[in-house]
């Protein structure tokens, strides 16, 4: 490894470049081996600050990255308990949309069936006037006002 080399991204890196092409028996197993290798750099980083090696100042990214995972963790778990709340509302109208309907259906059915007896009402009514005045028009006498 060339002093320019050590500064490009590694292995872990490089072996994710195929990884739409795993199973995902296959996908699991090498996020494995990332995160072990990850693991033993830290534990080897860890070993170079004890041995006075490396210092604050070579550790700064290494630092940041942690500093960053660690605020991103509360804005993950804020953003799953707003997709919670999301999912709940999301049935919740579901159920009202459900409701309305069947609401909305009763009313329909419910306006059919006044309107089929007030068409007999009014149809009885029609009936009974034309009868009365039918009998009206026999009891009269011509001439007469």
């Amino acid at each position: 490894m060339t002093a320019d080399s050590a500064f490009e991204p590694g292995p872990c890196a490089s072996r994710l470049a195929n990884i739409d092409t795993l199973s995902p028996a296959g996908k699991y197993a090498l996020l494995k081996s990332i995160a072990d290798d990850i693991s033993a750099t830290f534990i080897d980083i860890s070993k170079h600050i004890s041995r006075g090696t490396l210092d604050v100042d070579h550790t700064a990214a290494i630092h940041d990255l942690i500093d960053s995972i660690r605020r991103s963790e509360p804005e993950s778990q804020r953003l799953q308990q707003v997709r919670k709340h999301h999912r709940r509302r999301e049935k919740q109208w579901e159920a009202e949309k459900k409701w309305m309907f069947n609401e909305y259906k009763e009313l329909v059915k419910r306006s059919e069936e006044l309107h089929e007896l007030w068409k007999k009402r009014v149809g009885n009514g029609t009936r009974d006037f034309k009868h009365a005045m039918k009998r009206l028009s026999i009891g009269r006498v011509p001439g007469e006002a």
